[in-house]
């Protein structure tokens, strides 16, 4: 086993102005609502003043439709869909939902529309996975998506980094720094392989307090080939605020596979799948401060699989909290499983193989629990969520890693 030097961690700056942004938690995806009924107006209009509620109905939808062969200067309904995601996001008010057809969409892109506690705004992919974000020719940002507002729920897109056009070199797939938002369902690869191995850092998904955001989710997405070669500076997921990272599957990160800095605390690490990244698996740490003196505090660390990793398993680095809790990881074979600073060690720890049905370090393979994993039952269950990465129930609510049903014998 060899030792892998520990990565910090850095910050992607965006440029955001430093505006507070509303706090409190959204754990559960925002049920997707059904298409507005277009609004009557009550009286017979003509002519002009006909068109201008007719206008004004559209401008009040919670429904906005995106299409590879739609026109940003469309009305942005089921029939005439916008082209971009942006021009959606522009027109997007609390309660909105924004559904993405599949196609390819251009990335480096912004969006600041924020909804409400009771009426998020939600970024929804018809067909996860489908819905393609990739490098424009002569790209000019780092971001494949960058959000701003608050309340907001990201769901199923692919961000596919496998081809750039020119221009500057994505660093970052997915980016919110708005308070309660949510990452979700999505998948992220072949991103920032090219880019130079600095403090400049990246990764594949980011949860940032840059903007003073806080609560922020990331769940169940799939983040693989990350980064270039051996940088410990670029990870699969980076965490900078508090919120919830579960049910992810991570591998072939250059960095590590879930990085927690910055201004981190009161996290949630719960049963994710981390094989085959170079640092390391899992590391939870403060440091470099930006609204906070740290440290990084009221984290749990459950239910994970961290396995073949090159260099560590699961650690504690920078300044860590007394109230931290490691327990029910099944952490192995990676250069060193664990190394923790001021936490008890893991009593509920598993050093074995976890037993996939299919086990390939470099992808491809089937990641489930076997019959005989003994990951099957061996989670706590007051940690676990109640679905899994497949969106299936847990078995026992209590299975260790992303995916929460073993196989049947014989499959």
């Amino acid at each position: 086993m060899r030792t892998a030097s520990l990565s910090l961690g850095s910050r992607y700056r965006s440029g955001a102005p430093r505006a507070a942004a509303p706090a409190g938690a959204r754990h559960k995806i925002a049920a997707r609502r059904p298409v507005a009924a277009v609004l009557r107006a009550g009286l017979v209009l003509a002519g002009l003043a006909g068109c201008a509620l007719a206008a004004d109905a559209r401008a009040q939808s919670a429904d906005w439709y995106v299409s590879p062969d739609g026109s940003d200067a469309a009305a942005g309904s089921r029939d005439a869909p916008l082209l971009t995601i942006a021009a959606a996001a522009q027109r997007a008010r609390p309660g909105s939902t924004i559904h993405v057809a599949p196609g390819q969409y251009d990335g480096g892109f912004i969006t600041v529309a924020s909804g409400t506690a009771e009426a998020p705004i939600h970024y929804l992919a018809l067909v996860r996975g489908r819905a393609t974000i990739k490098p424009p020719r002569q790209s000019s940002r780092e971001v494949a998506w960058e959000n701003r507002g608050a309340y907001v729920v990201i769901d199923g897109f692919e961000v596919d980094g496998s081809e750039p056009h020119g221009g500057t070199p994505w660093r970052i797939g997915l980016y919110s720094t708005g308070s309660n938002s949510s990452i979700v369902n999505s998948d992220v690869h072949q991103l920032a392989r090219d880019v130079p191995c600095d403090s400049h850092g990246g990764a594949g998904i980011e949860g940032d307090s840059w903007t003073g955001g806080s609560n922020i989710a990331l769940i169940g997405n799939v983040v693989h080939d990350v980064g270039p070669r051996a940088c410990k500076f670029i990870h699969g997921i980076y965490l900078t605020a508090s919120g919830t990272i579960a049910n992810n599957l991570v591998y072939r990160v250059s960095g590590w596979g879930i990085h927690l800095w910055h201004d981190v605390h009161d996290v949630r690490v719960v049963n994710n799948t981390v094989f085959n990244s170079v640092a390391g698996g899992i590391v939870v740490g403060g440091g470099d401060y930006v609204h906070t003196k740290g440290p990084a505090d009221r984290i749990v660390v459950a239910n994970n699989i961290v396995f073949d990793n090159s260099g560590y398993g699961v650690i504690e680095s920078g300044d860590t909290g007394p109230h931290n809790l490691f327990t029910h990881n099944l952490v192995y074979r990676n250069g060193i499983d664990w190394h923790l600073k001021t936490s008890a060690p893991d009593s509920a720890a598993i050093a074995a193989d976890p037993g996939f049905v299919r086990y390939d370090r470099n992808g491809g393979g089937d990641y489930r629990p076997s019959p005989e994993s003994p990951a099957i039952g061996a989670g706590s269950p007051e940690y676990a969520p109640a679905l899994d990465l497949s969106g299936s129930t847990r078995r026992g609510g209590s299975t260790i890693g992303a995916f929460g049903r073993p196989v049947p014998r014989g499959h």
